[in-house]
């Protein structure tokens, strides 16, 4: 499974709120194209003692910010048609029966148009709810493939089944060989998008990402530690980013946000300077490049138990898609895997809460150009401070002496400044006065100044007239 860099980062630091444990970066030895990491992720946010992710009603509007274009809709007179254009005011139509129509922005900020599809999952928002799931007695992968065959997922003609609301929380795709799917499309092709993707600068850590708000939600965070949490996750996303020169993200750099350990350990990424390297070059079945991707391949490993429990083996979309359907997921497993049958099928995976609230019973090997030691320590410091923050623990760094080298981000200086320039800057410094040298000079003065009143009291006292001799 491919994951973008940023949902991995967070889905490391939530393990660490859920879990109770701090961040700490270690990768494994061993010999592979790109370093890896068995690092505990917590993939899904669970409320309370709920044994299945929750999710929300979708919301058919089209919105300024849900503008897909090539999207199906339908408008207030019941005409279906496509979304043609797209502007920040404005989304042309084309419909179905001929005509077309702009549509304008409204003052709530969507458009007078609905998402045919969206709306048509409407109908399986109370049928995939908690209580309904517990109530047909869904608790593992054949159960709950079962259960949407009868409410009709499986045949909905409207959406790709496994984005509906209530099933893309619940299950997520495998490739069962690590080049699978490759033939239909590298976006369907795990290992495709971990070498090609570059969701990261597209996304980044500082969004409003869904399950960024899951992770606010759950723990009903404040406005303030919200707004802490998104300019940390905004200046981790800038040193991903620019991570061969991490000068370029000084500016963003805020002490109130960060812990000393934090400060330090980016103090010495600084000095590192990494150099970039390209990716090794393997090719798959899309044209091949040398551009490193920012997304993690992501490796499941369960036992053979807990796999057949949560996994069922399906073809594109999340349908069941092998012909024994009652054989255990591990006998598939074992036909299909490293074999070309296996690379026309995917596998689902059912998310749990018991094996994947904390990532204890899944261990999660991942794969990424962007696991060097430098960069990755840095960022364990980093998002341990995020997770401070969001459980409240959080204690900004204070030094005795602000100015001690290596203390903080600011920019180092310039060697070509001239002496002219450096004396310039003298000149405009302000003074500061010894308070200890101020006080003893104060008291001088006063003594010197009541000596001389003395002085000046005794030479205007009055004078006994002298006798003549």
């Amino acid at each position: 499974h491919a994951l973008p860099f940023y949902l991995y980062i967070l889905m490391w630091i939530w393990n660490g709120v859920v879990d109770e444990k701090a961040l700490k970066w270690q990768t494994e030895d061993l010999k592979t194209p790109y370093p890896v990491a068995k690092s505990p992720l917590s993939m899904r946010v669970f409320e309370g003692k709920n044994r299945f992710p929750s999710f929300s009603a979708p919301d058919p509007r089209v919105c300024k910010d849900s503008v897909t274009g090539f999207a199906e809709v339908r408008d207030q007179r019941d005409r279906v048609g496509k979304i043609m254009s797209t502007g920040t005011t404005q989304v042309g139509v084309n419909f179905q029966n001929g005509e077309s129509e702009d549509f304008s922005l409204q003052p709530d900020g969507c458009f007078e148009l609905i998402y045919t599809g969206l709306e048509a999952q409407g109908k399986y928002v109370e049928a995939l709810s908690e209580a309904e799931l517990t109530k047909q007695h869904v608790d593992n992968s054949r159960s709950f493939s079962e259960y949407l065959e009868r409410i009709g997922v499986w045949n909905d003609t409207k959406n790709t089944p496994d984005h509906i609301a209530g099933v893309r929380q619940r299950i997520i795709s495998v490739n069962l060989n690590v080049f699978g799917y490759w033939r239909t499309g590298w976006t369907d092709s795990s290992w495709d998008i971990f070498r090609k993707g570059l969701t990261l600068h597209a996304f980044g850590l500082g969004g409003r990402v869904p399950f960024l708000e899951d992770i606010f939600s759950n723990l009903q965070a404040s406005t303030d530690t919200q707004k802490t949490v998104e300019k940390q996750l905004d200046f981790m996303t800038c040193i991903i980013g620019n991570r061969e020169s991490t000068a370029d993200c000084d500016s963003k750099f805020d002490e109130s946000l960060w812990s000393c350990e934090s400060e330090d350990q980016l103090v010495q990424l600084k000095k590192s300077s990494p150099k970039a390297e390209k990716c090794h070059k393997i090719i798959t079945g899309t044209s091949d490049n040398d551009q490193c991707g920012t997304d993690v391949l992501l490796q499941l490993i369960l036992s053979r138990d807990l796999a057949n429990e949560l996994v069922y083996v399906s073809v594109e979309g999340g349908k069941p898609g092998w012909e024994n359907a009652s054989e255990a997921f591990s006998e598939s497993y074992d036909k299909l895997k490293n074999h070309e049958a296996g690379d026309s099928k995917q596998g689902r995976v059912l998310l749990r809460s018991d094996a994947f609230h904390n990532g204890r019973l899944v261990t999660f090997a991942g794969h990424s150009s962007l696991f060097k030691d430098e960069l990755m320590t840095s960022l364990s410091s980093l998002g341990e401070d995020v997770r401070r923050t969001l459980l409240g623990r959080f204690e900004a760094c204070e030094r005795p002496d602000t100015t001690a080298p290596g203390t903080t981000m600011a920019p180092e200086k310039d060697p070509s400044t001239t002496a002219a320039e450096d004396e310039s800057k003298k000149k405009k410094t302000p003074v500061k006065f010894d308070v200890g040298v101020f006080r003893v000079v104060a008291i001088l003065l006063l003594a010197v100044g009541a000596i001389l009143f003395a002085y000046h009291r005794w030479q205007r006292r009055p004078r006994q007239p002298q006798e003549d001799r």
